[in-house]
């Protein structure tokens, strides 16, 4: 491993239209796992930006409804009636002072505002997924996530399209702009791809043609994004956490990071299929069968076998029962302040705080060897989420 930043790049091409199950299931992933990530999405460019404009102010929301309406319309009928609001609201909020009349017609024409936003929330549902839309602007604004920008979904230019009767090829000029970007992220050094299946086949035809060159390396580098999303959609309840909360486990878990990408990266290895063949999946089945339960597992053991602390005073001839259980347990959970407190006998006699700081010292030692486990990082995850 360098020490550049782990950058992935994510291409996703939903087939469920305005739906981000499939783009959150990956994103989750790469959050958790890499310094930064960029997302080229239709699906999530759209609902972003539909969310976005939820959140406008009514004065900014009538100048964006005037500015939108060709898009937003479904007919004439409505695109009448939406020229017609966005004009009645532009006098109604032009007036410097109101009076009694014209605050009461402006909370009346923002009530009915309100309910054509509900409309729209009940026409697309995916935008009452808040908690995940205000994560990702969440890692969009401190730099953890770039969500690409394509020009051929850009209002101006659809409506240009539909007007010049050119949509349909206005379609293939935005799926090729997208291959053009995973291509990029196949050909080039400074990313690592992670694909869905249906960008994933794309890729894996635009290299039959002979369009999209990926080299040995290049291929090793998606195995080991890929297969790290792969375990980590894994981890319990993963799906139904909020990418808010998979930002809170990132900070947590950060400094684990990097053994467990060396280890991901070893894993890599043994499989043969790119992430974009048919046969990558069940590989990557049998490498976590094979090797990462047992290493969960392995750890799990070593975890649960930290009874050290009544073992180790119990060895040294010391009557457990004589100290105070809610003293016991309070050292036991805070194991941190041990060396503090041990320093001035506890209260409890000097054999019994030698006893426990030693246990204290050998929990440490034994700590750091269960920490140096490349999939530490993966367990420490897997029990933070089951415990939601």
């Amino acid at each position: 491993m360098t020490d550049k930043p782990f950058h992935i790049t994510i291409g996703t091409l939903s087939k469920k239209g305005l739906d981000l199950e499939s783009d959150l299931q990956i994103l989750r992933a790469a959050l958790l796992y890499a310094d930064r990530v960029k997302l080229c999405s239709f699906t999530t460019s759209q609902v972003l930006s539909m969310f976005r404009q939820g959140k406008l102010s009514t004065k900014q929301f009538i100048d964006f409804l005037e500015s939108h309406i060709d898009f937003y319309a479904a007919d004439e009928r409505e695109r009448g009636e939406l020229i017609e609001k966005a004009r009645i609201g532009k006098e109604l909020f032009s007036k410097r002072f109101a009076d009694r009349n014209n605050l009461l017609a402006r909370q009346k024409y923002e009530s009915a505002l309100s309910q054509m936003r509900k409309g729209w929330k009940d026409r697309h549902p995916v935008l009452k997924q808040e908690n995940d839309l205000q994560g990702i602007e969440k890692a969009i604004k401190s730099n953890l996530l770039e969500l690409h920008t394509f020009q051929r979904l850009q209002y101006k230019y659809l409506v240009d399209m539909e007007e010049q009767g050119r949509l349909v090829e206005g379609g293939y000029l935005l799926v090729e702009e997208f291959l053009e970007i995973v291509s990029k992220a196949i050909v080039g050094n400074s990313t690592y791809p992670l694909f869905d299946d249906t960008t994933g086949a794309l890729v894996r035809s635009g290299i039959e043609d002979g369009k999209i060159s990926a080299s040995p390396v290049r291929v090793n580098q998606s195995k080991h994004s890929a297969l790290a999303s792969d375990y980590l959609r894994r981890l319990p309840v993963f799906d139904d956490t909020s990418i808010d909360e998979i930002l809170d486990i990132r900070k947590e878990l950060d400094k684990y990071l990097i053994r467990f990408r060396s280890g991901i990266s070893n894993y890599a290895t043994k499989i043969s299929s790119a992430p974009w063949d048919k046969d990558f999946s069940v590989e990557a089945d049998e490498i976590f069968i094979r090797e990462v339960k047992p290493g969960i597992q392995d750890i799990e053991d070593k975890v649960k076998s930290s009874s050290y602390l009544i073992t180790l005073i119990a060895r040294k001839a010391v009557d457990v029962k004589s100290i105070g259980g809610g003293i016991l347990s309070f050292f036991i959970e805070r194991a941190e302040l041990l060396p503090k407190y041990t320093s001035i006998g506890l209260g409890l006699g000097l054999p019994v705080a030698a006893a426990i700081y030693d246990a204290f010292k050998a929990r440490q030692k034994e700590k750091q060897e269960i920490e140096k486990h490349n999939l530490y990082f993966y367990y420490r995850a897997m029990k933070r989420l089951s415990k939601r």
